[in-house]
C-alpha cells in the first residue's frame, strides 16, 4: 500500500511551522490501519496543489504498489487536483462520491496494477472511509472470505438529528446500559475532529431520514 497525501498546506512531521500550515498526521494512522489488515505501507512525499505535480506523485507511486490511497483534493474546489490527476495516470474510476457523512467525496477505482482509493482529507472522513472501504478491500485481496467488520446492535444514548439525504456514521464511545450495549454520541462530529475519533471504540450507522433519531433506538 502507497500513501500520498496532498495540500500546500501540509507539512511532514518534525518540519519547522509555517504561516498557514498544518502537520501531516492522516499518512501515520491510515499507515496505521493498514498493516492491521496485513499491508507492508510506505508513504511517498507529500504532492502539492498543482496538476502536473499530482499527476508525477500519482505515477510515481502507482510503480509498483498493489493498492494507492492518495488523500485530499478528492472534492471540487479549486485546489482539488487529485481526481483529474488520477484520470491523467490511466486510473479508471468505478464511482465519485458516497452519500455518508464524514467521507462524501471518496473515489474508488483501478488502474492497469493497482487498486486505488482517493480519500478525502479531512482526519475524521479519511480514517473513517478507509475503515469501512480500505481495510476490508485489503482482506479481501489476501483471500479473506468475510472481509467486512461484523456491525454490532447498539442503543443510542441520546437523541441525535439525523442528516436528511446521507448515512452518518457517527462516532461514539460504548458502554454497557442495564445489559446492553450502548453507544455515546460525542459531541463535535465535525471532520477535522481528531479528539472524537481517539476517544471512540467506533462509529454508528444513523440512517438518513427527517427529524431524529429517539433516545433508546437500536442502531449498528
Amino acid at each position: 500500500v502507497t500513501i500520498v497525501c496532498t495540500g500546500d498546506e501540509l507539512r511532514a512531521p518534525g518540519d519547522a511551522v509555517r504561516p498557514g500550515s498544518i502537520p501531516e498526521s492522516n499518512s501515520g494512522a491510515l499507515g496505521s490501519l493498514a498493516r492491521q489488515a496485513g499491508a507492508i505501507v510506505r508513504v511517498a512525499p507529500i504532492a502539492r496543489d498543482e496538476p502536473g505535480a499530482t499527476l508525477r506523485a500519482i505515477e510515481s507511486a502507482l510503480d509498483g504498489t498493489d493498492v494507492l490511497l492518495t488523500v485530499g483534493g478528492v472534492s471540487v474546489g479549486d485546489h482539488d487536483v487529485v481526481r483529474p490527476a488520477l484520470e491523467k495516470a490511466g486510473v479508471k474510476l468505478d464511482f465519485w462520491r458516497v452519500a455518508i457523512k464524514p467521507g462524501k467525496p471518496l473515489a474508488v477505482g483501478r488502474s492497469p496494477s493497482a487498486h486505488v482509493l482517493g480519500l478525502p482529507g479531512n482526519p475524521a472522513s479519511a480514517l473513517v472511509t478507509f475503515a469501512l472501504f480500505g481495510m476490508p478491500l485489503l482482506r479481501a485481496l489476501q483471500g479473506d472470505a468475510r472481509p467486512l467488520p461484523m456491525p454490532l446492535p447498539v442503543r443510542t444514548a441520546s437523541a441525535r438529528k439525523r442528516a436528511p439525504e446521507r448515512l452518518e456514521l457517527a462516532r461514539a464511545t460504548l458502554y454497557v446500559d442495564a445489559g446492553m450495549l450502548s453507544a455515546r454520541f460525542h459531541d463535535n462530529q465535525s471532520s477535522g475532529a481528531a479528539t472524537s475519533l481517539a476517544q471512540s471504540d467506533g462509529v454508528a450507522f444513523l440512517p438518513p431520514g427527517p427529524g431524529e433519531i429517539p433516545a433508546g433506538t437500536t442502531v449498528d
